[in-house]
């Protein structure tokens, strides 16, 4: 994030810049745009790049790091088109074509550039979520206190916000750097998220709204400040093409890997043996995976002995030995709900759920 005058007004005109070269390489993937057009294109934003980046001084010695491979970028793609040569290889063409999801179009994220973004300008996010939005005033993305308290309140997406507890059990800055801004102002208008998915990590371009109806989004309950993670959900709901009010479940796993890219193995609850635990178990002590439980099908009976909720996902906070137990472990699990009882409880038998979510580090 950068506060020195000069610094924000770069990175704000270079937003539509940087906009203008993710369109273009876009169409040049599709075919749309032949090399001989590229090479004109990006002629044209070289020019504007070194307009804007000499007219000032820069402050931010990572943003001097950012401009030179923004630079090396367009120059590189420009001499490979002036050659006539193709800039991408199978793999990139593939990637760029795909950006296209439900109807949106999320560009690669290009992680040494990052994304440069014009925070004083309103960014037209306001479709497709089908309730009604507010800006929210005096948004801060700094600060974490709260974290650890997230809930999932109306909206049908336990395994997300299942996944968004683990993962901030092991390392909340896992899930924070997703957040992409630009200054530390509290007027931020325009905020960047990165997603997994497709192929590679995407750049979600979102506004400073958030549903009028606070019910409607996660949060904790013990800041109602901390905002930052609304607005990862925000643009979760906005991959999946899916509102606040009709969003069709998905499960920890996937959620995990679309969050921070790692990929998920799935345990079925028979399988979770003796052996299995311990080895689970010396995983997640050295945090190298990331846990969860699913529930299947269950009788209302058995919901309300266990304090369980049918086709529902669980975060595990941890695993300890107990050998008083049938296999000799116990897993503290935690609901993404706020319900009548225990958020928080341990087990050690595993019939009632379907499956274990084990998402290690890649």
């Amino acid at each position: 994030m950068y506060n020195h005058p000069n610094d924000k007004e770069i990175v704000s005109l270079l937003d539509p810049v940087q906009r203008n070269l993710e369109r273009a390489l876009f169409n040049h993937a599709l075919g749309k745009l032949n090399t001989t057009a590229l090479c004109v294109t990006l002629k044209s934003m070289i020019k504007e790049f070194t307009t804007i980046t000499s007219r000032m001084q820069i402050q931010s010695t990572d943003l001097k790091t950012r401009l030179v491979e923004f630079g090396d970028t367009l120059l590189n793609h420009y001499d490979q088109s002036r050659k006539g040569e193709s800039i991408f290889d199978l793999n990139q063409t593939l990637l760029h074509i795909n950006s296209t999801v439900n109807g949106n179009w999320f560009p690669p994220y290009n992680e040494k550039t990052g994304v440069f973004l014009n925070q004083s300008e309103y960014y037209n996010d306001d479709e497709g979520y089908n309730v009604e939005l507010e800006p929210v005033n005096d948004l801060s993305f700094e600060g974490n206190d709260g974290i650890h308290d997230l809930f999932q309140e109306s909206v049908s997406n336990c395994s997300f916000v299942a996944s968004m507890i683990s993962i901030i059990s092991l390392d909340p800055y896992l899930l924070k750097d997703s957040i992409k801004i630009m200054t530390c102002d509290e007027n931020v208008s325009k905020i960047g998220v990165t997603l997994f998915f497709n192929g590679c990590n995407r750049v979600i371009l979102l506004n400073n709204q958030l549903p009028k109806n606070k019910k409607l989004t996660v949060k904790s309950t013990s800041n109602p400040d901390l905002l930052w993670p609304s607005f990862i959900e925000k643009a979760f709901l906005k991959v999946n093409g899916a509102t606040y009010q009709d969003f069709p479940g998905s499960n920890f796993g996937m959620d995990c890997q679309i969050l921070i890219n790692w990929i998920p193995d799935y345990v079925p609850s028979n399988e979770i043996t003796s052996s299995k635990l311990k080895e689970l178990y010396g995983y997640f002590k050295d945090k190298k995976i990331i846990l969860g439980l699913g529930t299947g099908k269950l009788s209302p009976k058995d919901c309300i002995k266990y304090n369980l909720v049918p086709n529902h996902d669980y975060s595990v906070l941890d695993i300890e030995e107990n050998t008083d137990t049938l296999l000799g472990y116990e897993l503290k699990v935690k609901n993404p709900w706020l319900n009548n009882g225990e958020r928080i409880f341990k087990i050690s038998e595993f019939e009632l759920f379907q499956r274990c979510f084990k998402v290690p580090a890649i």
